[in-house]
Order: C-alpha cells, then sequence, then structure tokens
C-alpha cells in the first residue's frame, strides 16, 4: 500500500490495477477458492477511488465465462452500480 499510494496519481495508474486485476483473474481460472489471492487483489483495489472503474474496465476485457469469479469476487453488478452509480 505504501508503495502505490505514492504512485496513485499517474495517469495510468488505474489502468495499471486493472491489469494486475485481468492478470490474477487470468491466471486463477483453474485454481480452488482456497488458493486464489483474488481476494487480497479486490481488497487492494478498494483502497482507491478508481477501483469501480478498475472492475468495469476488467470485466470489458474479460471472457464472459470468468464473469461469475470475478462478480464473486466483488460483489453483484446490479448492487456495485446502486452504491457507486
Amino acid at each position: 500500500m505504501q508503495f502505490a499510494v505514492q504512485y496513485q496519481n499517474l495517469v495510468f495508474f488505474s489502468h495499471s490495477l486493472e491489469v494486475l486485476l485481468h492478470t490474477v483473474l487470468e491466471s486463477e481460472d483453474d485454481t480452488t477458492e482456497h488458493e486464489t489471492i483474488l481476494p487480497a487483489v479486490i481488497e487492494f483495489l478498494d483502497h482507491f477511488d478508481a477501483s469501480l472503474e478498475v472492475v468495469v474496465g476488467c470485466a470489458r476485457k474479460t471472457e464472459m465465462t470468468r464473469w461469475r469469479r470475478l462478480f464473486d469476487a466483488v460483489g453483484s453488478p446490479r448492487t456495485l452500480f446502486e452504491v457507486f452509480g
């Protein structure tokens, strides 16, 4: 966190968070719930104002077959829209 906070105002910071989320989501396709680091990545993203933008960007670039895993971790799309919309 201390390292990331120093760079959060850079133009491409939210894009780097999106790449992080997408990479973890893609790499953990065959892992069990107990082996995944996805919850830790989501918790990390929640520290930044761009977290919803990051999740939306990741979902747009991810195959629909992986959406269930993503939205199980971040919450339902409808709830996210109501909270942040």
